[in-house]
């Protein structure tokens, strides 16, 4: 949760998203297309469609056990305006699709998958 926040402070203060979202993105693309080559054969969905997983993965931030997680954390959490988890999804959740859009259009080729070792 924590990075989250600090994602949200990043990206709503800087002023500067779309400059973030070029330097980010080709890592992202980097980083997307290594593992769906190394671990694809052990998550096929992810290898066919990252974006799709991921996708669904940011829809689990505004679920019941996300907002358990965010209600612990922010116990803890020492700071004069604390955001909203909504805002602070809201905030990740456009700036994931904005990675999305920039960076992973090149992901959508298939994929040769590495054999898994016999063992």
């Amino acid at each position: 949760m924590r990075h989250l926040y600090d994602l949200h402070a990043i990206t709503t203060r800087s002023g500067e998203r779309e400059a973030l979202v070029a330097q980010v993105a080709p890592l992202l693309a980097e980083t997307v297309e290594r593992d769906r080559a190394s671990y694809g054969n052990q998550f096929p969905a992810f290898a066919e469609n990252p974006r799709a997983v991921l996708e669904a993965e940011l829809a689990h931030l505004s679920d019941d056990e996300a907002r358990d997680r965010d209600r612990r954390f922010c116990e803890g959490m020492l700071i004069a305006e604390q955001p909203s988890l909504e805002a602070v999804v809201a905030s990740f959740g456009g700036f994931a699709t904005a990675l999305f859009e920039h960076g992973l259009t090149a992901c959508q080729q298939p994929v040769v998958l590495a054999e898994r070792p016999t063992l």
